[in-house]
């Protein structure tokens, strides 16, 4: 599959409007819920704009299917905290795992961390074919808030402490 990483352009957003959608509630916060030009310049400010944040778009074709963002970004000590995000449509095809280690040979990081939800094994099994350890076990606030009555099927996953919905995640470092 021909596939290209690189920089967002403003028109490249709208075309996240004809993503594919996950259907598992665990998984709602991938969909892309915006609709309108204020709306997606406001996420291409967010994304692509910000200081401490690099987002990449990955493009099959013309059309983008992916990108990655590296946050949290410390040029001191040159480290970031990685995220990825998929059309569902191109979920479990190995583009995932290539995208990144062409990604994470270009970036000039030398440690990259990122938190993985617990019952996300697709992407754990990526992350630790690339190299990524897993160093512990957290609770961060879920992003999906609206969800509760869904995701509260999963126990093992999720918790509600004060009226919000907590995701166990797995927190992963690789050192390049």
């Amino acid at each position: 599959m021909d596939l290209e990483i690189r920089e967002i352009r403003l028109e490249d957003v709208a075309t996240m409007t004809q993503w594919g959608r996950f259907t598992d509630p665990r998984y709602h916060h991938f969909n892309f819920y915006y609709d309108t030009p204020e709306e997606f310049l406001r996420w291409y400010d967010t994304k692509v704009r910000g200081f401490f944040s690099r987002t990449t778009g990955v493009f099959h074709h013309k059309d983008m299917i992916g990108f990655i963002t590296y946050k949290h970004i410390n040029p001191l000590t040159r480290s970031a905290e990685l995220g990825i995000i998929f059309d569902s449509r191109y979920v479990s095809m190995g583009i995932g795992t290539r995208v990144l280690e062409e990604s994470l040979g270009m970036v000039p990081y030398k440690k990259v961390i990122l938190y993985v939800s617990s019952f996300n094994t697709r992407a754990y099994r990526t992350y630790v074919k690339l190299g990524f350890e897993a160093v512990k076990e957290v609770y961060k606030v879920f992003e999906n808030q609206l969800i509760a009555d869904k995701v509260m099927h999963y126990p093992e996953d999720f918790r509600v402490k004060r009226g919000r919905i907590y995701g166990k995640y797995l927190k992963m470092v690789k050192k390049l």
